[in-house]
């Protein structure tokens, strides 16, 4: 079995699981807090990992779990990462060139300083006239800290992901064509625009979404959206709460769909609560 970690400013979850004839079988769930310091603290221009509390919580995982840590897929944490889509015409072939044309493309709209910042590129569509390509930049020097310490507590990263990203990957079969999703945590959310089946925008939120105020986040999105794309009407509305909370679609003015893990998992039970570890999911078939 896979194992996986997700880092939290406060705490670290682990997930030990496998895909089995495409549903998740979870085989372990741990979590493990930080009871004074965080894990990690972000300044104007980075975030800095704090290498005592990361590896006093790696080593409880290490008691705790009933799955190996050597080799671990890592979610990095919600709200450290930014996305951009991106339509170009030309793209270069050559890996470094296409790295410096998007910075390039990018650099005056990226809330990372330039010379702080890592980013990824994820081509999502090439047609003949145009590329579709999802950026992703977060902070250079939190990915080799975290890298470097995990290595040397003997923990191999095998994969690095956003959150976002690897909850996508969970529901890929069941998110709207052309629609908004909302993943609803404790302390965060994430927004997704897609239209024509690619994330057109990304939007990970340091902050819980109120109930009352998801209409407004929605139209608000959906205003910078259309200044874009002024042809985008979306047609449905997805959600996932990890609270798991009663009737909460009828918060919602629109119909939606509420996106249930229970019925992807192989072994389903009422002590086993998911919801929380819903994007460690996502890279087990990676």
């Amino acid at each position: 079995m896979k194992s996986v970690i997700i880092l939290d400013s406060e705490y670290l979850l682990h997930l030990c699981g496998e895909l089995r004839k495409g549903q998740y079988f979870v085989g372990d769930l741990h979590k493990v807090r930080s009871k004074e310091k965080k894990v990690y603290e972000r300044t104007e221009k980075d975030v800095l990992l704090n290498y005592d509390v990361l590896k006093g919580l790696i080593e409880e995982l290490k008691n705790k779990s009933l799955c190996k840590l050597k080799e671990s897929c890592v979610i990095l944490p919600h709200a450290l990462s930014w996305y951009h889509y991106l339509e170009v015409e030309t793209y270069p072939k050559n890996e470094n060139e296409a790295i410096e044309f998007v910075m390039w493309k990018i650099q005056k709209i990226m809330p990372i300083p330039k010379d702080y910042v890592e980013i990824r590129i994820q081509l999502l569509k090439k047609e003949k006239e145009v590329t579709k390509l999802l950026i992703v930049a977060t902070f250079k020097g939190f990915l080799k800290s975290l890298e470097n310490l995990l290595i040397e507590l003997g923990v191999e990263p095998v994969l690095m992901i956003t959150p976002s990203l690897s909850f996508m990957n969970v529901f890929e079969k069941s998110l709207p064509r052309n629609g908004v999703v909302y993943w609803l945590r404790e302390k965060d959310f994430s927004q997704i625009i897609i239209k024509d089946d690619l994330p057109i925008s990304i939007r990970e939120v340091d902050r819980p979404l109120e109930l009352s105020r998801i209409d407004f986040e929605t139209m608000s999105m959906l205003t910078n959206i259309r200044e874009r794309f002024g042809d985008f009407e979306p047609q449905e509305m997805a959600i996932f709460d990890e609270m798991e909370r009663i009737g909460i679609e009828n918060y919602f003015s629109e119909k939606v769909k509420v996106l249930n893990i229970k019925e992807k998992l192989l072994n389903p039970s009422e002590e086993l609560k998911v919801a929380p570890y819903v994007c460690g999911l996502g890279v087990l078939d990676l």
